[in-house]
């Protein structure tokens, strides 16, 4: 354990996780593994930040349960902490695997250090876990996974799908700003089951190809009193499987916002945009 320790002072928040670094031959038991940030020592006091926990081996059998949630706030106006990071790789294998759970917590972001470059074999989003790449950020990786409540936010970073077609396998994938890239014939996106591409700006994502699976959505982020997101996808084809959709249903102007299809006359209907409501 390597857990955080809350201040008992007045506000006091409570303390991050630390670090857990193991490089073994064979990694086995059933025992807990946490880096977890704890909660607050007083009532305005915010959650402690989980920790990293990192795994290098060369056997693995372990079936124990490893941990770096934030710790929870105070009943006033502290806030949640971030969840940590959890980095597992065999040594036989080229990349490691990253997963970031958040305990069903409020979506506070997880991000990967500014200024840096990560190659990984997947990537695990769990629990409502919002794992941001942000600007200055490259990440490769292939594969988002995890229990279809968790969100890859890539807000002006670089992700690179490298040489494989990409899966999102469960969760969202969240494109606000940066550069997309893959293969040399162009990016071939798949959303599985239960799972969400969703566009976060209004400039265009280009793609060669998009299949979007029984289950699966291609959307974008709801807007508010003005227009702010849109899905435009630039694609040389894109394949709709049945039971697959393009849903953007509730994300157009809120409610008492005057979108560019309000006819004039209109005071107390409903909603007007190819007629009028």
């Amino acid at each position: 354990l390597a857990t955080g320790q809350a201040y008992s002072g007045y506000g006091g928040g409570g303390g991050a996780g630390g670090s857990i670094w193991l490089d073994v031959g064979t990694f086995a038991g059933s025992g807990a593994i946490n880096t977890n940030g704890s909660p607050a020592g007083q009532t305005y006091g915010g959650g402690g930040g989980g920790g990293r926990v990192a795994v290098y081996y060369t056997t693995k059998t372990y079936t124990g349960t490893l941990t770096a949630f934030s710790g929870t706030p105070g009943s006033g106006a502290g806030g949640w902490g971030s969840p940590g990071t959890i980095f597992q790789k065999a040594a036989a294998a080229t990349n490691g695997d990253l997963l970031v759970g958040a305990n069903n917590t409020n979506g506070q972001r997880t991000g990967f250090p500014v200024n840096t470059s990560w190659t990984l074999n997947s990537i695990t989003l769990n629990r409502g876990a919002l794992l941001e790449v942000p600007a200055t950020v490259t990440v490769t990786c292939a594969t988002l996974a995890g229990d279809n409540t968790g969100i890859l936010w890539q807000n002006g970073g670089n992700y690179d799908f490298g040489t494989l077609n990409v899966t999102v396998a469960a969760g969202t994938f969240r494109y606000a700003a940066g550069t997309i890239s893959g293969n040399t014939a162009g990016v071939n996106l798949t959303v599985a089951n239960g799972a969400i591409f969703e566009t976060n700006t209004l400039n265009p994502v280009s793609m060669n190809s998009v299949t979007v699976q029984n289950g699966g959505k291609l959307s974008h982020t709801g807007n508010g009193g003005s227009k702010t997101f849109v899905l435009n996808l630039s694609l040389a084809s894109c394949t709709i499987d049945a039971g697959g959709a393009f849903d953007v249903s509730g994300k157009g102007y809120s409610g008492g916002a005057s979108g560019p299809g309000a006819p004039p006359w209109n005071t107390y209907g409903g909603g007007s945009h190819g007629g009028g409501g």
